[in-house]
């Protein structure tokens, strides 16, 4: 799905000790995910190693449910700015990961988070998701910055 068809709703970002390279590897990675994203206690049922546009995969929640997801966009600059995106098959909610380079050891992470434009849908997770929603996003990335500064990345990538 377009981001250009969603709204975004929500955007966090934190910058990072690391280059580029290090932020993309950990971030894309699924086996990596459970490390420092909030919610998600593992990740199952990949397709590919690598994600490709359209590939689905499982989150498993720290609380038991789960999300089949797919991803809905992927661009790999590893000089620049790096865009992997995924969707929620149900909801059709989707996480946008930017990985930018700010210099050559400093690399910033922005998560965004996007809705299909319901003013209904909207108007309830502003009330209702919007700051627990904000919170995860912000812990995430507070937890992301131990992983990657531990992270060694394959040559080949």
């Amino acid at each position: 799905l377009e981001l250009s068809k969603k709204i975004k709703v929500l955007s966090v970002s934190r910058d990072y000790d690391v280059t580029i390279k290090t932020l993309c590897y950990t971030v894309v990675h699924f086996e990596f995910r459970h490390l420092w994203h909030g919610r998600i206690k593992m990740i199952d049922e990949v397709e590919h190693f690598l994600p490709g546009v359209g590939s689905r995969h499982r989150h498993v929640l720290d609380n038991g449910k789960t999300e089949m997801m797919y991803i809905s966009s992927f661009i790999y600059d590893p000089e620049g700015k790096t865009i992997f995106s995924e969707t929620n098959e149900k909801d059709k909610s989707t996480t946008c990961f930017v990985a930018q380079k700010i210099s050559e050891h400093t690399s910033r992470l922005t998560l965004e988070y996007y809705l299909q434009p319901n003013i209904l849908k909207q108007v309830l997770f502003n009330m209702t998701e919007r700051k627990n929603k904000t919170e995860e996003m912000q812990q995430s990335l507070e937890r992301l910055d131990k992983v990657v500064m531990e992270m060694v990345v394959p040559l080949e990538f």
